[in-house]
């Protein structure tokens, strides 16, 4: 077993997605789409927030190498008095790459509400940080099975 792969500081590659619950879903829903406006935003306090993570590295949705890929889904839904509540459906996976079989393994999936876009992106980097110690073990895993 290679031991340097196991020392050295690691850092893993994240990848993220962030789109609307869309038009087509349950009739039930009662929800509205975020704007493309606020989509964006929450992107980007999302990527804010894992950019705060000193053991992660932003990565795009299509990297080819294993890494870490999150998906969020989201809209908002009146909440009668007060703004509209974000609510997010957030899916953390682990994207392998060719030699790993290609095959995505779900690591954790969540429903988050929040008041604002701020506080659901930091509960998200909450969900990915809370989430890293398994993660490592895993992808240091993978690291140790090509060495």
């Amino acid at each position: 077993m290679n031991t340097k792969a196991v020392t050295k500081r690691n850092r893993i590659s994240v990848s993220i997605e962030v789109e609307s619950e869309g038009p087509n879903g349950e009739w039930a829903q009662s929800v509205q789409d975020l704007t493309k406006a606020q989509l964006q935003k929450l992107q980007a306090l999302i990527r804010a927030e894992l950019s705060k993570q000193e053991n992660l590295t932003l990565v795009g949705a299509n990297d080819p190498k294993t890494h870490l890929h999150v998906s969020v889904v989201t809209a908002q839904v009146a909440h009668q008095g007060y703004s509209n509540l974000v609510i997010v459906s957030s899916v953390l996976t682990l994207a392998n790459d060719r030699e790993h079989g290609n095959n995505d393994v779900l690591a954790t999936h969540d429903v988050i509400a929040g008041p604002d876009l701020l506080s659901v992106a930091h509960t998200v980097g909450f969900q990915v940080a809370s989430s890293m110690p398994h993660l490592m073990n895993r992808i240091l895993g993978y690291v140790r099975d090509v060495d």
